[in-house]
């Protein structure tokens, strides 16, 4: 078979068409998979820097958690328990003499978890009325020198005479 010149141009033509569409067909496909490839790279370098940071979170956790728990005993002995309110009052009677303050406890009042009906805190609303050196110590040694996780959650402070602050406050002592 004798190929002429125009028919030799028409089927390489048609042969480079087919191969060009050829090639773009297996490129996109290629190109799909390279797409998916990447993707799946992607998520898979999320994920390995998801568990990295849960490993690193992890570790600090146990850190923290060993730090703490040998610390167990004195978070706990931070709490009051009902059997220790009285020996609460009475911190608080020592501390008033020992800073030379009138010390009086108006009302002690409970605060209940709503759900449990447990006892949370006690609030004490208290008088005291003595110098403004011995108020100041009064409220240092309730937050330093009581054993128990205190918060003073009001405060007012009037002046009866020069050298006496007559002073009420409420402080709130957290129970186990």
């Amino acid at each position: 078979m004798a190929y002429s010149k125009k028919n030799l141009l028409k089927a390489i033509a048609v042969f480079m068409f087919v191969l060009a569409g050829s090639g773009l067909i297996i490129w996109f496909i290629f190109l799909n998979f390279l797409e998916s490839t990447k993707t799946a790279y992607e998520d898979a370098r999320l994920n390995l820097m998801e568990l990295e940071q849960k490993a690193g979170l992890r570790n600090e956790l146990r850190d923290e958690f060993s730090k703490v728990s040998g610390k167990a005993d004195t978070i706990k002995s931070s709490f009051l328990t009902q059997e220790g309110t009285l020996g609460f009052i009475e911190g608080m009677e020592s501390l008033a003499a020992s800073t030379q303050t009138d010390y009086e406890v108006k009302v002690a009042q409970e605060i209940r978890d709503p759900e449990t009906s447990k006892i949370t805190a006690i609030n004490f609303n208290i008088n005291i009325a003595g110098t403004h050196i011995g108020l100041l110590q009064f409220l240092r040694g309730v937050k330093e020198d009581l054993p128990y996780l205190t918060q003073v959650t009001n405060i007012v402070i009037d002046r009866n005479s020069p050298d006496v602050l007559k002073t009420t406050l409420t402080i709130k002592v957290f129970m186990q």
